[in-house]
């Protein structure tokens, strides 16, 4: 990872200052200053927590570029994707996950670590991610389905359309709303055991 501490914020694009959605964009397509604006913020981050233990200038540099790296290799396999949540906040979490780490190795007191007063926001993480799951466990059991309940459940529930207008619009075979929600209550029951098995 470059070294990147001459590098002042402001010289960087104005929209990856401003918009965690472009820095995730930036991040995803390998954009040198993304990369060089998320080390910059990671590095302040790990200096600040830093301060009360004794890491290094170099261990904080070796921490900063692994930090980018796991987080860039998340971005790009898929395992974190921007869906409001900024990818310094994230970058950032597995910072602070390696510098615990990097604190036990060191015999360093790890219970000092744990009671810094900044707000921990590893369970957001872990719901992020439990979330992200629980789509992706969604999406495989929707592909089970058949096309016609597939599709009464992706109107309502994807789509965002009222029952009224599905069927005024010949959206599905069903030509009353009655009819459109026994189908789409069937619809739910076989996608629940779907998702149990």
């Amino acid at each position: 990872m470059k070294n990147t501490s001459n590098v002042q914020l402001t010289s960087l694009p104005k929209e990856i200052l401003s918009n965690p959605l472009a820095l995730y964009k930036g991040l995803k397509n390998m954009d040198n200053s993304a990369i060089d604006f998320l080390h910059q913020k990671i590095k302040r981050h790990l200096n600040f927590r830093s301060r009360q233990y004794n890491a290094s200038p170099m261990d904080l540099e070796e921490l900063a570029n692994d930090a980018i790296l796991l987080a860039l290799r998340k971005i790009s396999d898929g395992s974190y994707s921007y869906e409001g949540y900024s990818p310094v906040t994230f970058a950032g979490i597995v910072a602070d996950n390696l510098l615990r780490n990097f604190c036990r190795k060191k015999h360093r007191h790890f219970q000092e670590l744990e009671s810094v007063n900044t707000p921990s926001v590893q369970p957001e993480v872990e719901a992020y991610l439990a979330q992200k799951e629980l789509k992706n466990q969604m999406e495989k059991a929707i592909s089970k389905l058949s096309a016609t309940n597939q599709l009464v459940i992706r109107l309502k529930y994807y789509d965002d359309l009222k029952d009224e207008e599905i069927v005024s619009k010949g959206l599905v075979p069903h030509r009353t709303t009655d009819s459109l929600k026994s189908a789409r209550c069937r619809s739910l029951k076989r996608l629940a055991a779907l998702m149990r098995d």
